[in-house]
């Protein structure tokens, strides 16, 4: 259909200046800045086309806004609006897989619908388990490596505070970011929910290093967990809440 193919194309502009910020030679900060933000507003553009193909036109009832919320595609687009003020290659990467997967599975069925199968069954050989299932749709793990992504994301924003290229807006504006999504999982009783495993997973790599140096890390990484396990804790029945939940 014609949206599909303007949705196709979109993405492909986007994944171009996508290639063009990740891979580029260039030492040029203000090309790299110009790709990277481009990048971002064509994924907004495919995201945006894709909201209204999946949820259909904006309703103001709690169902709706509940509905539209929880989903990851959804809360990436916040992410993405957040990508506007600094520019992060692993942010981008975790923007960008999920975005990958959707691609190909559209050019996967665009092919069956031009009576190309065989040509669609040798991309999905090629990509299956990473990308694609094998029916031609995204892959279910590419949502986890993208919560990995966006979980080191975080991370790099922190210690890029030690740099010239530090952004303390953007890392305190996507820690908000995260924590929202990791209380949304909590709320609705998703603790194995992507951005759980994600912390996870980081959690479990820092604590096997810090492990290996002086006590005084753990201790103090210990302290900062436990900062941290407050302030996504849903509050007790009856008590107010700290920030906005979804019941």
């Amino acid at each position: 259909s014609v949206r599909m193919l303007g949705l196709l194309l979109v993405r492909l502009l986007m994944f171009t200046n996508g290639a063009l910020y990740l891979l580029s030679f260039t030492t040029n900060q203000t090309y790299l800045d110009s790709k990277f933000r481009a990048c971002v507003q064509f994924y907004l553009c495919a995201a945006v086309v894709n909201f209204a193909q999946v949820h259909g036109f904006p309703k103001f009832t709690k169902e709706y806004l509940q509905k539209t919320v929880m989903d990851p595609a959804v809360q990436r687009i916040f992410g993405g609006v957040l990508l506007l003020l600094g520019s992060n290659f692993m942010a981008l990467v975790a923007l960008l897989l999920p975005e990958a997967a959707a691609l190909f599975s559209s050019v996967v069925h665009l092919l069956r619908s031009v009576g190309l199968s065989s040509v669609a069954l040798r991309i999905i050989a090629s990509l299956e388990r990473t990308l694609l299932d094998g029916h031609g749709n995204p892959y279910y793990k590419v949502a986890q490596y993208a919560a990995y992504a966006e979980v080191a994301t975080g991370i790099l924003l922190i210690l890029t505070m030690l740099t010239p290229r530090r952004n303390l807006i953007l890392m305190v504006l996507y820690w908000q970011f995260l924590q929202l999504r990791f209380v949304l999982e909590k709320a609705t009783g998703n603790t194995s929910g992507v951005l759980h495993l994600g912390f996870a997973y980081v959690d479990q790599r820092i604590t096997f290093y810090l492990s290996k140096g002086p006590g005084v890390l753990m201790t103090s990484y210990g302290f900062l967990k436990s900062m941290l396990a407050r302030q996504v804790a849903l509050p007790e029945p009856g008590a107010k809440p700290k920030m906005c939940v979804v019941s």
